[in-house]
């Protein structure tokens, strides 16, 4: 069975008054954030070394470990665009529990400018070459 599309992984927050005094430190952040997706995925043995040193995540066994790290590696994306499914899917339950947003666009809190700019300059698909 497909599991439904929702927002898993990595998000960063910020507000848009913080982003625009920060652009630099935001391109900084998401290449940064791209970065380590990629060392997450293209480095299967080492990412799981430094699972298992961290002691902020508790894991008792290497069987945790490899639990762990198949269930991230099979939900995140090279690419870290939010899926219109997913924000639908988000949007959907956070309705459940505040009804007063139902007429709230969920799309104007996604921007992915930065991650547009640094996708058009070719980085992301020349990390996974």
């Amino acid at each position: 069975m497909r599991p439904m599309p929702m927002i898993r992984g990595v998000t960063l927050t910020a507000t848009m008054a913080y982003v625009r005094s920060h652009e630099e430190e935001i391109r900084l952040l998401i290449r940064g954030t791209v970065e380590a997706v990629h060392f997450f995925l293209t480095q299967p043995e080492k990412t799981k070394r430094i699972l298992t040193e961290s002691t902020l995540l508790g894991l008792q066994s290497d069987e945790e470990v490899r639990a762990l790290y198949d269930s991230w590696a099979g939900f995140l994306e090279r690419k870290l665009y939010p899926s219109l499914e997913g924000i639908a899917n988000v949007f959907s339950l956070a309705v459940r529990l505040k009804p007063e947003i139902a007429d709230f666009n969920p799309l104007v809190m996604w921007n992915t400018h930065y991650l547009r700019e640094l996708d058009d300059s070719g980085f992301i698909v020349f990390l996974y070459r």
